[in-house]
């Protein structure tokens, strides 16, 4: 079946790609074409896609190149604090992780790594504090909903 519409056939890492220009107009899809094929060049002449596609890719150098791009990213640093604090609770509780390959990292293996964590977590202690929160042990964990307070006597 004919639809109309253009599409432009890439080759990269081995592996054909056929993506749709979205257009039933020819000159439309001449510059669309053009457009496609200069943004495939630049990603293989830097080579970002290519550990991806041959599967070689690992969470450090993941990480690493993560960190890069938020350095320069044009966030507020409060959200880059958080971000990074983020990445920091998962490389000190999850030491192997970095040399994981990150196409082999599942989403079970990320649920079963949080259960582990949230098992093994100490509630918060306050500064200069004797004791964790007063009503630490009302909040179910991971969750913010209190607990209901028992209040027979």
């Amino acid at each position: 079946m004919i639809t109309g519409r253009y599409y432009v056939r890439t080759f990269a890492s081995g592996k054909e790609k056929w993506t749709s220009l979205r257009t039933t107009v020819q000159p439309i899809a001449k510059n669309r074409m053009r457009d496609h094929l200069d943004a495939a060049e630049r990603q293989r002449l830097t080579g970002t896609a290519a550990s991806e596609a041959t599967g070689s890719l690992t969470f450090r150098r993941a990480l690493k190149e993560y960190q890069e791009r938020l350095k320069t990213a044009d966030i507020r640093p409060n959200t880059k604090a958080f971000r990074e604090a983020g990445i920091k609770l998962v490389a000190r509780n999850w030491p192997q992780v970095e040399e994981i390959n990150v196409r082999r990292i599942a989403s079970r293996s990320v649920e079963n790594w949080l259960t582990q964590l949230k098992a093994s977590a100490r509630p918060h202690t306050p500064p200069r504090a004797k004791s964790p929160a007063r009503d630490a042990e009302r909040y179910s964990s991971g969750s913010r909903r209190m607990k209901r307070r028992d209040t027979s006597p």
